[in-house]
């Protein structure tokens, strides 16, 4: 065992170096994603984010309805509903539709 740890020792330098940044490359590449809100696109970290984390992120107001792109598909996303964001999500929001008489 102690052998194995030295010739580690000995191995690390240049290339030790080289590998732990070329990790922190590849960390650094994936930090943000981008989505689309309405017509803007914004850069957030892929994650779980709440509907209203959402309409924060755009500035949209509380009371507006939000939808994401399922496909073909807009499905609604409730404020405290939790979408898992991996990047190039498209959202909609838009005012609260008014029941009609």
């Amino acid at each position: 065992m102690k052998h194995e740890k030295e010739n580690n020792t000995e191995c690390a330098g240049k290339d030790a170096d080289l590998a732990v940044e070329v990790l922190t490359c590849e960390f650094e590449c994936v930090a943000t994603v981008r989505i689309k809100i309405n017509e803007g696109l914004f850069e957030v970290k892929p994650g779980r984010y709440r509907g209203r984390e959402i309409k924060e992120i755009a500035q949209l107001p509380p009371a507006y309805e939000l939808e994401v792109l399922n496909g073909k598909i807009l499905v609604p996303v409730p404020d405290e509903r939790i979408v898992k964001v991996k990047g190039c999500e498209k959202f909609v929001g838009f005012p609260c539709r008014g029941k009609s008489s």
